[in-house]
């Protein structure tokens, strides 16, 4: 490896580390990653396919990465709105 290839490879270890989009996406279930790119998929059909659900955040492009970092936000905000946790017995009308 040549020192050019070695600082290349350097920065972008560190880029990786400073993206905190990035880092929580990929730490991340499939249940997430599903509803994440269900709710792109609402407003831009057609922009994820099922077998990409497994598949780390630096694998889309630009375009698909923004839209992910959108719907993320969207989920981030109905979680600010939910009360917590649900009883079972409010199954009970």
């Amino acid at each position: 490896m040549s020192f050019d290839e070695f600082r290349e490879a350097r920065q972008e270890m560190f880029s990786k580390n400073r993206n905190r989009t990035l880092n929580f996406f990929n730490r991340q279930g499939e249940d997430y990653k599903f509803c994440v790119m269900t709710l792109v998929n609402r407003s831009a059909p057609g922009t994820f396919s099922a077998n990409e659900i497994g598949k780390p955040f630096e694998s889309f492009d630009l375009h698909r990465r923004e839209l992910i970092i959108t719907a993320m936000n969207k989920l981030n905000r109905w979680g600010e709105l939910l009360p917590g946790k649900f009883k079972l017995s409010d199954s009970l009308v």
